[in-house]
């Protein structure tokens, strides 16, 4: 199913380049939504991008050009707290860093190239053996065409080589490519569709999840980002400050040792539900933070070597981001 889906996103990629006549670019919608605030005329898994917290927005020659360098990073906190049916407790800390680059292929073609790691630590004291850490490597891009002759639709093609172990490693065993394949329309300004599917390779079978959400701005203050596996909604108060509700999910696998025995996949899934306020410093910083409960949180041996569930708990989350 995976190959199915990787070849025929790349026919559909390269199929359009021809219909490349008109430029198209791709703004932050968090981003775009500061901007809107403060201007009143401008508007979403790498890990780069997979927030999907992007859409695009087809411009003409006049209109001014967007940053082409983004900076990303955040540390997410889950203090240590209880397990379910078992003994111990379990805390997690994340650190994520994504740097990408957009140019325009043939002058024309938006193209974003990216890179980031992802670490996670695991204090634990349950009778299940877990790793120290879960660490993520990824190098990946993106490009954005016009779907065939239809108008206001994109098809955008993000794929993602990474490297998923409990050590840094970077070798073939721990080698996965995630794919994304995703349709937008934008029938307006203020509204984005969007519906696709996004592949992990997960061993020998894969994972094919599919993708549908909304990005809509209905004025200057308020922005839905209703598309996965992070959603928001987002309401700004002035031109600096804004208040933002978030779901956010993680459902990864790692090739990790237990035990002396290498390459067993463990994975990790994650919900969490919260709120948070964001600060805009100037028009190329802006930071956040925000607070809620994790739920269905858990680390399990696929091989049946072993689960443990977290019960509900607090996170907390600071982010950066910059562009330049």
């Amino acid at each position: 199913m995976k190959i199915t889906v990787f070849i025929f996103a790349i026919f559909l990629a390269f199929s359009q380049l021809s219909l490349a006549n008109e430029t198209i670019d791709k703004t932050d919608a968090i981003n775009r939504a500061l901007a809107q605030a403060e201007s009143g005329n401008e508007e979403a898994n790498l890990i780069y991008r997979q927030r999907l917290k992007e859409d695009v927005v087809a411009v003409t020659a006049e209109k001014e050009e967007k940053l082409p360098s983004e900076f990303d990073t955040f540390i997410r906190v889950m203090p240590k707290h209880g397990v379910k049916s078992q003994d111990g407790n379990l805390g997690l800390l994340q650190s994520d860093f994504e740097y990408s680059y957009e140019f325009k292929a043939f002058d024309k073609i938006p193209v974003e190239l990216g890179v980031g790691t992802e670490y996670i630590n695991i204090d634990n004291s349950t009778n299940v053996t877990l790793p120290a850490h879960l660490t993520t490597v990824a190098i990946g891009g993106n490009v954005t065409l016009p779907f065939f002759n239809l108008d206001k639709t994109y098809f955008r093609l993000g794929i993602t080589p990474s490297f998923y172990s409990d050590n840094w490693n970077v070798n073939g065993t721990v080698f996965r490519i995630p794919i994304n394949a995703l349709a937008i329309y934008q029938p307006n300004d203020k509204l984005t569709l969007i519906l696709g599917v996004h592949v992990f390779p997960s061993g020998v079978d894969g994972r094919v999840s599919p993708v549908a959400g909304i990005i809509y701005k209905p004025n200057d203050k308020l922005f839905f980002n209703l598309v996965p596996p992070a959603p928001t909604i987002t309401y700004m108060l002035n031109k600096k400050f804004g208040l933002f509700g978030e779901f956010g999910l993680i459902d990864e696998e790692y090739l990790v040792t237990k035990d002396g025995e290498k390459n067993l996949a463990l994975i990790y899934r994650n919900t969490r539900l919260g709120a948070g306020a964001l600060y805009k410093f100037n028009n190329f910083t802006q930071a956040s933070f925000s607070m809620g409960s994790t739920l269905k949180s858990y680390l399990k041996y696929k091989e049946s070597l072993g689960k443990v569930v977290m019960k509900n708990g607090l996170y907390t989350e600071c982010r950066l981001e910059m562009y330049w």
